[in-house]
């Protein structure tokens, strides 16, 4: 009797566990993703908008970082990470993100998808994880997990300095 009770708190566990960050097994919707979508081109953004992604290559925004001396702003996902969801919920729609993101060229890169081969080259071994580059592909920062708005802020304006 005692072995099924261990047997049954090992199950629980496991279970509660992988539901923790992120898992693979739940599907993402379009809806994840209309809060903050993706802007082609990289239009200006509004004061007081949330972070608004450009829909760029990897390739593309380093050549665009190159000439408008910006760093670009890679948020590597997958549409199984929880973790990534959260961000995208709770930092990426603060009204403040809009503004501080103004000077670098924000992308978002599905792993298992465009982003594979540029997170090989990066190193993303897990997931959030965001990695500001420079003009020439040069890592100048990176953030692994989640990030809380004001961390996130925090590194933008700190980024935003060294550009100066």
């Amino acid at each position: 009797m005692k072995s099924n009770h261990l047997l049954t708190l090992i199950v629980l566990t496991v279970l509660a566990v992988s539901h923790l960050g992120c898992g693979r097994g739940r599907e993402s919707s379009s809806a994840d993703f209309e809060r903050n979508p993706v802007v082609p081109g990289g239009a200006p953004q509004p004061a007081g908008t949330g972070l608004q992604f450009v829909s760029l290559s990897y390739e593309k925004a380093i050549e665009k970082a190159r000439s408008e001396g910006k760093f670009v702003m890679v948020d590597f996902y997958a549409d199984w990470c929880g973790w990534c969801k959260k961000m995208e919920k709770e930092v990426f729609s603060d009204p403040r993100m809009g503004a501080a993101t103004a000077g670098f060229i924000p992308i978002r890169l599905n792993t298992e998808e465009e982003g594979q081969a540029p997170a090989e080259r990066l190193g993303v071994d897990g997931l959030p994880t965001i990695v500001f580059v420079d003009g020439s592909g040069k890592v100048v920062e990176r953030l692994v997990g989640y990030t809380g708005t004001e961390r996130m802020l925090q590194v933008l304006e700190t980024l935003s300095k060294k550009r100066s």
